[in-house]
């Protein structure tokens, strides 16, 4: 069993995954950063596609227009409808459509307030969309994803801590995947693998900015996970 792995993507953000020559009917958006990233993931999926069984997601798909002021300013393409479409076009098309795909959703100052407009896209682009923090059931294996929240400097203390906490609530899942963090990080057992995944988004382009809240650079890349073989990580790391 192997699963490929991605989070975090802020289609629409200054630094956020883009596929070239995106355009509307009246305005085309060109992000430096966005496209050598996309070429980047473009090449991950084309090695990867015929080895895995299934993709899982981790929130966080679109930038969204956010109203509050650490989040404003960070935004390239300017309405929802437009990040859709760039979704769809920088993602969506590119995804193998022969393998199941699972997703959950992200933080809510990402999405747009009146509807799930995140899970809708995520449907669109053949995900199924699940409820935070549940398993999804691969084989023998149980795969359990979901979206964080805040801000941690150590993240493999927080791994470990959700791995025991997950065991004893009875939750006995073998991949445990963590978006939001913009960081890369693994805790292994014996029989079970955390991972907190990186982004597909070059965040220092918007947390450079002054109203910063980030104190660290973001690790930028694609996590395959070959289950049957103790958990074996493969981290494709992107390089500036």
């Amino acid at each position: 069993m192997r699963i490929l792995c991605f989070s975090d993507t802020h289609v629409g953000s200054l630094g956020g995954i883009l596929r070239p020559h995106f355009q509307s009917e009246d305005s085309a958006f060109d992000s430096r950063i966005g496209n050598k990233i996309w070429k980047f993931f473009e090449k991950v999926v084309s090695l990867e596609k015929n080895k895995i069984d299934a993709i899982f997601f981790c929130g966080d798909l679109l930038h969204g227009v956010p109203r509050d002021m650490y989040h404003s300013q960070e935004v390239l393409i300017p309405s929802l409808d437009l990040q859709r479409k760039a979704a769809i076009y920088t993602i969506g098309d590119i995804l193998p459509g022969d393998v199941p795909k699972f997703a959950c959703t992200g933080s809510h100052y990402h999405d747009a307030e009146e509807i799930p407009f995140e899970a809708s896209v995520l449907s669109e682009m053949g995900f199924r969309v699940v409820e935070q923090f549940r398993s999804v059931q691969m084989g023998r294996y149980f795969v359990n994803l979901a979206h964080s929240k805040g801000s941690r400097e150590q993240l493999a203390p927080y791994l470990e801590k959700t791995i025991r906490t997950m065991r004893s609530m009875g939750i006995w899942a073998q991949v445990i995947l963590r978006g939001h963090y913009h960081r890369f990080a693994v805790v292994r057992f014996s029989d079970c693998v955390a991972i907190s995944l990186p982004c597909l988004e070059d965040s220092s382009k918007r947390y450079s900015l002054s109203v910063s809240t980030f104190p660290f650079s973001a690790d930028i890349g694609v996590v395959v996970i070959d289950i049957d073989n103790d958990f074996a990580t493969k981290y494709y790391k992107f390089e500036k």
